[in-house]
């Protein structure tokens, strides 16, 4: 399964701030690799979580984990791909990564 996590910089030890469509990288997690995309709402005059919402959609991840939830526009358009939102406590990417490995954790 692939999931989006929203984060601040590149590396694990990324802090997984509380915003989705102005946040600057997507970590996309798959297996075992993780690999980091630009989001291009980050730096949107308008519609950052549209354009957020459609980049993840464009990574085919299935499932994208926050901290807080995203915007009606961005909700409405990952429900419509049928993308799972998932709102989490977790702070930085290496804890996500620690509970997708665990099966008896659930993220």
């Amino acid at each position: 399964m692939k999931v989006a996590v929203p984060v601040r910089k590149r590396g694990t030890d990324a802090e997984i701030p509380g915003e989705f469509g102005r946040v600057p990288l997507f970590a996309i997690i798959e297996g075992e690799s993780v690999t980091f995309i630009e989001n291009p709402g980050a730096s949107s005059g308008g519609g950052a979580g549209s354009k957020a919402a459609e980049t993840v959609i464009s990574t085919g991840a299935e499932r994208v984990i926050l901290r807080k939830p995203p915007g009606p526009h961005a909700s409405r358009i990952l429900q419509r791909a049928g993308i799972s939102v998932e709102v989490s406590a977790f702070r930085t990417l290496s804890e996500v990564i620690e509970a997708l490995k665990s099966p008896s954790h659930r993220v």
